[in-house]
């Protein structure tokens, strides 16, 4: 369905679109939210239509087994509650229905969407890539009326990646092959790489991703491609955790290779003590306005990395 050009009252079911709808200055039109909308603070106070059926408390390797369960099945993590979202009379859903196991089904959406008298538009928000993200944004933004603080919101953002790549530009201009590689791990039991945006995110900071694939899913990584690969940096975001319990994986991981041989310990990153873990939903797991937050976060890690580098 066709979004609105003027949507008034919104339900968003995936955290950055969420994100998206708060930084276009339009939080007082979001009437719902899902489950896992927890940013900004304003958004917490709506009500949550949708719940997980998933326990998240549970081990990495539980929660992985769960997830891939789900996925067999083609069936979603999350359930909705349509009486919930009935009584709410959105004009706008913000969804995604590229994936099942990310947000609640397409399906459980469009039956809802049936029931509501006022009729309501959904906005499918496919983002595979750092550029589609930017462009779901500016979807969000002329769905809702195109108003002059989204314009103003859109303005900033993209003067911050300007001034990001600008900035690597110059550099690699001088040595274009002296990019460092990056990788960044998405899970740790199993291991995953990541996908869709974060290697253009790399990219646009400074970098190369020798594993992840712009635009393609994460997925399971065997440790010994990891040690070919033999990235110079590691970042750690583990999905929908926070820096500390990421904190916590990576050293129940690492205690784990002591005994496992030597890949993990010999990699580049591990030896020169260039492993860095973040909160996976503040930085790099939602596609919303904070991956611009990680950018430039990225982009400091590798600056100091070529600093370091221009001593030796």
């Amino acid at each position: 369905m066709n979004a609105r050009s003027n949507a008034q009252r919104i339900v968003s079911l995936l955290p950055g679109a969420t994100e998206w709808v708060c930084q276009l200055g339009l939080a007082d039109r979001l009437v719902g939210v899902s489950h896992e909308c927890d940013f900004p603070d304003v958004v917490c106070s709506r009500p949550k239509v949708t719940m997980s059926k998933v326990d998240s408390t549970q081990s990495s390797r539980d929660i992985d087994e769960a997830v891939k369960a789900f996925s067999d099945t083609k069936t979603s993590l999350y359930q909705l509650d349509e009486s919930m979202l009935r009584s709410l009379k959105p004009d706008l859903i913000l969804t995604q229905t590229l994936c099942n196991v990310c947000a609640v089904s397409e399906r459980d959406v469009l039956k809802s969407v049936g029931g509501l008298e006022n009729g309501c538009a959904i906005l499918d928000l496919p983002a595979r890539t750092l550029t589609d993200v930017l462009g779901d944004a500016r979807a969000i933004w002329k769905a809702t009326g195109q108003t002059e603080v989204g314009a103003l919101a859109m303005e900033s953002l993209d003067s911050r990646i300007a001034h990001v790549r600008d900035a690597v530009g110059n550099r690699c201009s001088r040595d274009p092959m002296s990019r460092p590689k990056v990788t960044l791990l998405e899970w740790l039991d199993p291991l995953y790489c990541s996908g869709h945006w974060t290697p253009q995110l790399i990219d646009w900071a400074g970098a190369v991703d020798p594993i992840g694939q712009a635009g393609q899913p994460s997925r399971v990584l065997e440790l010994d491609e990891l040690a070919e690969a033999n990235p110079d940096i590691l970042l750690v975001a583990c999905c929908g955790m926070d820096e500390e319990r990421t904190r916590r994986e990576l050293a129940a991981f690492t205690s784990g290779q002591l005994t496992a041989g030597d890949s993990w310990q010999e990699l580049n990153a591990v030896r020169k003590k260039r492993v860095y873990p973040f909160d996976g939903s503040a930085f790099f797991n939602r596609p919303g306005p904070r991956l611009v937050d990680a950018l430039e976060a990225v982009a400091i890690l590798i600056q100091d990395w070529y600093s370091v580098q221009s001593k030796m």
